[in-house]
C-alpha cells in the first residue's frame, strides 16, 4: 500500500503547566472548555489566511484509492461527532442525551493527491510511509508555499522533503540494528 497523511489538522489543549485544574461545572472550567472548542474549530477551519485544512494523499505505489479516502473521511467525521457529543454531554447537567452532531466538514474536505516518490518493490510501503511522516514532521512548517496550498503538490518540488532508495535502505538497516539491540537488552535483563 500507501499512506495518507492529514495536513494542517492541529488540535491543541489550552491548559498551561502547573495550573490548578478548574472544578467541574465552574465558570473557569466552562471558559476553558469554550477556549478549547474555539481553538479546535479554528484549526479545523484553517484560521490563518491562505491556510487550508485538507487531506494529503501519498501513495508510494502510485495508486489512487478513492474508497480508502472515503473511509478516512467517514472515520474522521465519526471521531469528531463522538468527541463533540461527549463534550456536549459533559457540559450538560441534564440526563438527556446530547443532540446529534451533523457536521459535513470532513465529507467536504478537499483531498490533494501528492506526487510522491515511488517504491521499487511491494514490501517497502511502511518504510516509505515512515519517510513521509518523518520528513513532514521535520519540515512541513517551513515549506513555502505549504504543500497543502499548492494546486498540484509534488513531493520532489521541495528539496527538504526529498529522499531516495538509499535513504529507505538505511532506515531498514537502522531499524534492524535497533530491534537487535532491544532484543539483546531484553534477553540480558530477563
Amino acid at each position: 500500500g500507501g499512506g495518507s497523511a492529514g495536513g494542517s489538522i492541529v488540535l491543541e489543549g489550552s491548559e498551561g503547566e502547573g495550573e490548578a485544574k478548574p472544578k467541574k461545572g465552574s465558570i473557569r472550567e466552562e471558559r476553558r472548555k469554550k477556549r478549547a472548542r474555539e481553538e479546535e474549530e479554528k484549526a479545523l477551519a484553517g484560521a490563518e489566511e491562505g491556510e487550508q485544512t485538507c487531506i494529503l494523499y501519498l501513495d508510494s505505489l502510485g495508486g489512487h484509492r478513492e474508497r480508502g479516502i472515503m473511509y478516512l473521511k467517514w472515520y474522521l467525521e465519526e471521531e469528531y461527532k463522538n468527541k463533540m457529543a461527549r463534550r456536549a454531554g459533559a457540559s450538560s447537567s441534564s440526563a438527556e442525551a446530547p443532540p446529534p452532531v451533523d457536521d459535513p466538514k470532513f465529507r467536504l474536505m478537499e483531498t490533494k493527491e501528492v506526487k510522491a516518490p515511488r517504491q521499487h518493490n511491494h514490501s517497502d510501503c511502511g518504510l516509505y510511509m515512515l519517510q513521509f511522516i518523518e520528513k513532514l514532521a521535520k519540515h512541513a512548517s517551513a515549506l513555502k508555499p505549504p504543500l497543502e496550498n499548492t494546486p498540484h503538490p509534488s513531493w520532489s518540488a521541495y528539496e527538504e522533503l526529498r529522499f531516495g532508495k538509499e535513504d529507505v535502505r538505511q532506515m531498514r538497516r537502522d531499524m534492524k540494528r535497533d530491534i537487535q539491540l532491544l532484543g539483546e537488552q531484553q534477553a540480558g535483563g530477563a
